[in-house]
């Protein structure tokens, strides 16, 4: 029984030393297959950009109001800064706890 036990707790900590790296090493995989997508659709969409330019005659603007364009975007632009102070406190608070979580996982802090 006791020469079970030993060779259960040999058998774990073999795998305690062989997991982390089949994890690393399958999370690089799959990265690294991630990346290799990304950029062969990079590609294609490069490819079909050239097409459309070469193809491209213009853009015909017609009437266009560029003063009530040019009002429109720039309300857009402040309506979206107003929410991007509204929110930036929030925002601030989730960043400090994301922080004091890292911390403490990774044994730097306390529990607070």
């Amino acid at each position: 029984m006791a020469r079970q036990e030993e060779e259960l707790i040999e058998e774990i900590a073999a795998l305690r030393r062989k997991m982390p790296k089949r994890a690393v090493d399958s999370a690089k995989k799959v990265y690294k297959e991630g990346i290799d997508e990304d950029d062969e659709a990079l590609r294609d969409l490069i490819v079909q950009m050239k097409e459309a330019e070469e193809a491209d005659q213009g853009i015909e603007m017609g009437d266009v109001d560029e003063e009530g364009f040019a009002r429109g975007t720039w309300g857009n632009g402040i309506a979206g800064l107003e929410r991007v102070k509204r929110t930036l406190p929030e925002t601030v608070a989730k960043k400090e706890r994301a922080e004091r979580a890292e911390n403490y996982v990774n044994g730097q802090g306390r529990r607070v």
